[in-house]
C-alpha cells in the first residue's frame, strides 16, 4: 500500500479516536493503535511523506496517552509517551502525560524530571504547575506515613 494511503488511512483512524475519546477511550486507543500499525513500514516514504508521517505517528501517540490516562493505564501511558519523546523530545503535552503517569505510580523523581522539563519548554502553563505541586504533596505525605512506620517499628 503506498504512503500516501497509508497516511490517509492513519488520518482517518486519528479522526474516529477524536470522535470516540470522550465517550468510549478504550475504542479510541484502538482507532490511534490502528494508525500507528499504518505507518509503521514507512520506509519507502518520499522526502515530502516523511516529516508528515512523523508527525502524525507523534500525534497519534500523545492521543493514545490522553486515551490511556483516561483509563488509568499507567504503564502503557509511559510506554507510548516515551515512544513519543524518541521523535520530539521537547513535547510538552507527552512530557505532562508521562509526568502524570509516573505520579500516579508513586515514581516521584521519574514525575518530577518530566514535568518539569516540560514547565522549562512552557513556564506558564498552570496545569503543569499544578501537576508538580500535586507531586510535591504526594512524596511529602508518603515520607510522613514511612517516617511514622519507622517510629513505630523502634518504639
Amino acid at each position: 500500500m503506498p504512503v500516501s494511503v497509508r497516511l490517509e488511512k492513519a488520518a482517518e483512524c486519528k479522526a474516529k479516536g477524536n470522535e470516540l475519546l470522550s465517550k468510549s477511550p478504550k475504542e479510541a486507543v484502538d482507532a490511534y493503535r490502528k494508525g500507528i500499525e499504518l505507518l509503521e513500514s514507512t520506509w519507502d516514504a518520499s522526502q515530502e511523506e516523511g516529516p508528515k508521517v512523523k508527525a502524525l505517528k507523534l500525534v497519534l501517540l500523545s492521543n493514545i496517552c490522553a486515551g490511556l490516562i483516561k483509563l488509568s493505564q499507567w504503564d502503557e501511558v509511559i510506554k507510548y509517551g516515551e515512544e513519543g519523546l524518541k521523535y520530539e523530545p521537547e513535547n510538552v503535552k507527552l512530557l505532562y502525560r508521562v509526568g502524570r503517569a509516573y505520579r500516579s505510580l508513586s515514581h516521584w523523581i521519574k514525575a518530577l524530571d518530566a514535568l518539569e522539563h516540560a514547565q522549562e519548554l512552557n513556564p506558564e502553563d498552570e496545569t503543569i504547575k499544578g501537576e508538580i505541586y500535586n507531586v510535591t504533596i504526594a512524596q511529602r505525605m508518603e515520607y510522613k506515613k514511612e517516617q511514622e512506620t519507622y517510629r513505630k517499628m523502634f518504639k
